[in-house]
């Protein structure tokens, strides 16, 4: 249970940091709509896994919002990796930051702790 709320820390813990960079500037999760989702559902995930201990059954719940967490985070970075632009015969690109890094690596524990544990019968 602790490794999973560690995970749901750490995801949420990653929208604060920068999720996009282009040039000398940077947009952090929470100022975007996925980033927002992934703070949601990071913060009921973690909801989840701390009430699990009274009800078992929510720590299944902590793994779906996990699971919510983890495939936005990679969208975003497949479609960070996507995007580039020519700006004076250059090519320009964004490149993901760490907070995106940090909410994908988070979520993907998260979920990989909650299958663990299903799997183990502890739960």
């Amino acid at each position: 249970m602790w490794v999973a709320l560690g995970a749901a820390a750490a995801t949420v813990f990653g929208t604060l940091l920068p999720w996009v960079s282009v040039l000398v500037f940077s947009v952090n999760g929470i100022q975007t709509g996925d980033g927002k989702v992934v703070l949601v559902c990071g913060l009921l995930a973690a909801g989840f896994i701390a009430g699990s201990s009274r009800r078992p059954r929510l720590y299944l719940g902590g793994g779906v919002f996990g699971l919510i967490c983890f495939g936005t985070s990679l969208y975003d970075l497949v479609r960070v990796f996507g995007d580039r632009s020519d700006f004076f015969d250059e090519s320009i690109g964004a490149s993901p930051g760490a907070g995106l890094w940090v909410a994908l690596l988070g979520s993907g524990v998260l979920v990989g702790a909650v299958v663990k544990q299903f799997r183990d019968g502890r739960r």
